[in-house]
């Protein structure tokens, strides 16, 4: 077994992070890819509908 030197950490983290940096970039562009855009003028109620729309 080698001995774990200080490279090999600042390797470990700089693959951690990138994982969680390409993960997170993933996750945004597919957020902003499925946004219907939709907006409405008072969002309260819209929301207080929501359900009766859902149905419909």
């Amino acid at each position: 077994m080698t001995e774990i030197k200080g490279w090999h950490v600042l390797a470990g983290f700089g693959a951690a992070f990138g994982i969680i940096i390409a993960v997170n970039l993933t996750l945004a562009y597919k957020a902003v890819q499925t946004f219907p855009g939709l907006e409405v003028k008072n969002s309260y109620v819209a929301g207080q509908v929501f359900d009766e729309n859902r149905i419909a």
